[in-house]
């Protein structure tokens, strides 16, 4: 635990800016609640918490932007223009799944969901071992290659052959 402690944030830190906008999709504390937003409080960025079932202690805090089950959004930036659906579990239909849109979740822990819709994927920091989030890019890097019919193992693969940008 006390690993986690340490190395989270400071892999956290080096890639989420003070003013980024982090979504947490969830599980992000077992500990008391005063314990829970002391950590926290040392993780960088404008962040929202799509709670988890392990969220308990921290449903009501107020180091969130926002507190949600589901983020349902567009985005449209920089030449983008996607859909996203954020929940803490894996869903086996969204909004707008049928016109191309993403749907990013938590939960799974590393473990195959049987039935996981093509273009979503499962972004726990714990999956790869990358203690970090991931970042837009590296998000339209993964759905781009799932597009392209690539498996969840090439693409896994793929990210743990450079951590730091696939």
């Amino acid at each position: 635990l006390r690993a986690i402690n340490t190395v989270v944030p400071l892999a956290y830190n080096n890639s989420v800016k003070k003013k980024d906008t982090v979504y947490i999709l969830g599980d992000l504390s077992f500990s008391r609640k005063a314990d829970a937003e002391r950590f926290i409080d040392r993780l960088n960025g404008e962040k929202f918490l799509i709670i988890g079932n392990h969220d308990k202690n921290i449903h009501s805090s107020t180091r969130f932007v926002q507190i949600t089950q589901i983020k349902d959004f567009s985005y449209s930036k920089f030449g983008l223009n996607i859909h996203i659906v954020l929940c803490h579990y894996c869903l086996a239909s969204y909004n707008r799944q049928i016109h191309g849109s993403w749907h990013l979740f938590g939960h799974s822990h590393c473990r195959p969901v049987e039935g996981q819709p093509k273009l979503s994927f499962d972004v726990g920091i714990d999956r790869i071992g990358i203690w970090r989030p991931y970042n837009l890019y590296e998000i339209c890097q993964i759905m781009n290659m799932k597009e392209q019919g690539l498996s969840e193992e090439i693409i896994l693969k793929k990210i743990q052959e450079n951590k730091n940008n696939i």
